[in-house]
């Protein structure tokens, strides 16, 4: 497998390597950001115990750190050396931790470490199924976080049901997330129709939400609707509902949406069961 790592800006990677890492996440990490830039895949070499080694005293600049699949051979001992890294960098502003196989212990484990680091901008968990005592664990750090940073909450593939989601749900609406988040990402969670009605007071208390991802989630009809009545007066623009089990009857009550509120402009419905009906609302 690969092994990369980048260190101060400069991120060392194959040509296949920057076509196969999301665009968002690239931008983030680009060579041309001054700030402290650390970025480790598929580690299997130490890297992550000498980047934690490396780090003898707190950094004051900015930094960027994504690891992936890096927190594999001894998970006590990885999450210990990343908790380490996160502790020397109190100003990080984004932290993408995917496909790391961690669980709740993760959550557990990084949360004290992460209550320091108020300027963090762009969070990310995916892959890493923490379940619904990680969501829970997360809602307790955001409950007492004095972040006024954080933009993005990528939690897809977490193995999160409705009962993980409306733990979340409960920090989402309260300052100073409220104020902050503009992009939350669930896709492939088990969130059903219990858990989009959560989500949809969530859009109603926070106004600067702006893309919303829930792909995947089974919400079916019930969730569609609810999703779409708080649609109706907040700031989303781009809303995602792919794989939902949605039917026509779904998709009248978005179109509704459409109809009286212009921001949405960017709308993912496929691979639902929608018939030639839904396509003609």
């Amino acid at each position: 497998g690969y092994h990369g790592m980048a260190l101060n800006g400069r991120f060392l990677a194959t040509e296949e390597e920057f076509q196969r890492v999301p665009h968002e996440v690239l931008e983030l990490l680009h060579p041309e950001h001054k700030e402290g830039t650390f970025v480790l895949e598929n580690d299997r070499t130490g890297t992550l115990d000498t980047l934690s080694h490396t780090l003898h005293a707190p950094r004051k600049d900015p930094v960027r750190l994504r690891v992936t699949a890096a927190v594999v051979r001894e998970l006590r001992s990885d999450l210990g050396q990343l908790g380490m890294v996160v502790e020397k960098c109190p100003n990080l502003v984004s932290l993408y931790l995917e496909r790391n196989e961690f669980r709740s212990e993760g959550v557990e484990a990084l949360s004290p470490k992460l209550q320091t680091c108020t300027a963090l901008g762009h969070l990310s968990l995916k892959r890493n199924y923490i379940g619904d005592k990680g969501a829970m664990l997360l809602a307790q750090l955001m409950s007492k976080w004095r972040n006024k940073s954080l933009k993005s909450l990528y939690l897809g593939y977490c193995n999160i049901s409705a009962v993980g989601v409306k733990e979340l749900c409960g920090v989402l609406s309260r300052l100073p997330l409220a104020m902050t988040l503009t992009r939350l990402d669930l896709t492939a969670n088990f969130l059903k129709e219990e858990g989009a009605a959560a989500l949809a007071k969530v859009l109603g208390a926070n106004r600067r939400i702006k893309t919303l991802h829930l792909c995947g989630n089974a919400i079916e009809d019930g969730g569609c609707k609810a999703i779409s009545e708080a649609l109706k007066d907040t700031a989303v623009e781009t809303v995602g509902l792919g794989q939902n089990q949605i039917t026509d009857v779904g998709v009248r009550h978005l179109c509704e949406v459409l109809k009286t509120n212009p921001a949405v402009t960017s709308l993912s419905l496929k691979s639902n069961l929608v018939e030639a009906q839904g396509g003609m609302y």
